[in-house]
């Protein structure tokens, strides 16, 4: 369980880093999360389909980036349907023609929150649906649960920041034990 906590602890310090710095990174998954040795740290890779966001962190353009299964909703939605896809894992970018005015709904704003959902859908795929069985006989379960369930918010509106994110209750004890040390 503490390994599934550094893992999201260093993720979300950088996407901290690059939200901060108006980057969006668009394709979060796990193979896309490198394992640094001898520290063990956790680093974000493969920027390819990165794109620059304005100072509320939404996308400057009306493309969008990555590998569908990790994709958020809000993506999906506006991508249309959701297709089979040949290879789901493989990442994909869609460039969007320019917006015609509509009086159709107001579209939902594609923000860096899509890494947020990204990184829960890669944390929960990380710990392995096996692999929950031992976090449920380590304790922590239902705490890496809720957690998982915050990243992944249905709403971009509600769904937190990295910042916001690195305060929940299932990182500040092993924050404060890394400080310690």
């Amino acid at each position: 369980m503490d390994r599934i906590r550094t893992v999201a602890i260093d993720c979300l310090r950088g996407l901290d880093y690059f939200h901060r710095r108006g980057i969006c990174l668009l394709d979060i998954k796990p193979e896309n999360l490198l394992l640094r040795m001898p520290g063990g740290e956790v680093a974000l890779a493969d920027l390819g389909l990165a794109a620059r966001t304005d100072s509320s962190g939404r996308l400057l353009s009306n493309d969008w980036a990555g590998t569908p299964v990790y994709m958020a909703p809000e993506v999906i939605a506006e991508g249309g349907k959701k297709k089979k896809q040949q290879q789901p894992q493989q990442a994909c970018r869609r460039v969007a023609p320019p917006a015609a005015p509509t009086k159709r709904a107001k579209r939902i704003a594609l923000t860096s929150k899509m890494d947020m959902f990204a990184l829960g859908k890669s944390l929960r795929r990380c710990s392995g649906q096996g692999r929950m069985l031992v976090a449920r006989e380590e304790g922590g379960f239902a705490e890496l649960q809720a957690f998982l369930g915050f990243l992944m918010e249905p709403n971009p509106a509600k769904r937190p920041t990295a910042s916001r994110a690195l305060l929940h209750p299932f990182l500040v004890q092993q924050q404060e034990q890394q400080l310690q040390q």
